[in-house]
């Protein structure tokens, strides 16, 4: 059982078709329409609504109750992520190529872009003095605070001048426009880090909700947990029956599980095999199809549910 990648330039570099159709840049009053008018992906059959989840979604060989337990896990994980805000900083093209660099022609603009990352930490922190927005403003900060950490791609927010104008929501997974409902916001920055060369940024956000960091880090254990007794699996030989001619599953061409917001919309999970072996730049556990992503997709997580199979009845 593979470790969970993301979305990153590298990733997408080995998708076909247009360079631009990997990215979301869309105001939330006209999700649903780019949705609906996907060139991409039309019709999003291989898409499933992240909260009717259920492993019935799944090829038989993979609708076991700890992998869809595992993936329920990884997508309350994953959060939706919207950035208003695009870096002068950033540069004209990927580093290497003359591929250009994502939104640097939008340089210094308002531009609003939606993309996904995924619940890292959280935990309380007594050792700072609160400054968020509330505390800054009011005589009586409020005595404990506490820390949320998001990783997503360097791609999707590339500085900390773009952090700054990014906010993060957790349970965006109902088709509804969430207005009243359980959506939760992270909007107060505190630390931005980031590895430009590797893609990766992690943003910490201040919160005081005490409750909501519990959860998290409840969350976070819980799918460690289950990761690793999947992992185990890599010990002990699964059986699986063939299914017509055709074996349901095989090591050459693994099962790849994606969950993102796609073109911002409701949270969902894309499935679909992806086939690493005829694409000589293609690393371990990087998706060569373009079937289970969509604009939307950047720095979501990506699961590659392989094992070392044995089919029987040969």
């Amino acid at each position: 059982f593979r470790t969970p990648r993301f979305v990153s330039l590298e990733m997408l570099q080995l998708n076909t078709g247009q360079w631009g159709d990997n990215f979301c840049c869309v105001e939330e009053k006209d999700q649903n329409k780019h949705y609906a008018a996907c060139k991409k992906n039309p019709g999003h059959g291989n898409f499933f609504p992240a909260d009717k989840f259920s492993k019935d979604h799944l090829p038989p060989f993979y609708q076991r109750d700890g992998i869809v337990e595992f993936l329920r896990m990884t997508s309350d994980l994953t959060v939706r992520v919207t950035v208003k805000y695009v870096s002068e900083k950033r540069p004209a093209t990927i580093p290497g190529t003359d591929i250009p660099y994502p939104w640097s022609s939008n340089r210094g603009s308002h531009l609003t872009r939606v993309g996904a990352g995924w619940l890292h930490y959280a935990g309380v922190d007594d050792e700072i003095e609160c400054e968020c927005t509330e505390c800054r403003n009011s005589p009586r900060p409020k005595p404990q605070l506490a820390c949320v950490i998001i990783n997503t791609a360097a791609h999707f927010i590339f500085d900390d001048l773009e952090a700054i104008h990014t906010t993060c929501q957790l349970s965006f997974d109902w088709w509804e426009t969430p207005v009243g409902s359980n959506v939760v916001k992270l909007t107060d920055v505190y630390q931005f880090f980031s590895k430009i060369e590797a893609d990766t940024c992690k943003i910490k956000y201040f919160t005081h909700d005490l409750d909501l960091v519990r959860s998290i880090k409840s969350l976070c254990d819980k799918h460690y947990t289950a990761f690793n007794i999947l992992g185990r699996c890599n010990m002990e030989p699964l059986k699986h029956v063939k299914q017509s001619d055709k074996d349901d599953a095989t090591q050459e061409v693994p099962l790849h599980v994606a969950i993102f917001h796609p073109h911002g919309c409701a949270k969902q999970v894309s499935i679909g095999y992806c086939d690493l072996t005829h694409n000589a730049n293609t690393e371990e556990s990087q998706c060569s199809h373009t079937s289970i992503l969509c604009p939307g997709a950047s720095g979501a997580l990506v699961n590659e549910m392989s094992w070392k199979v044995y089919p029987v009845g040969k």
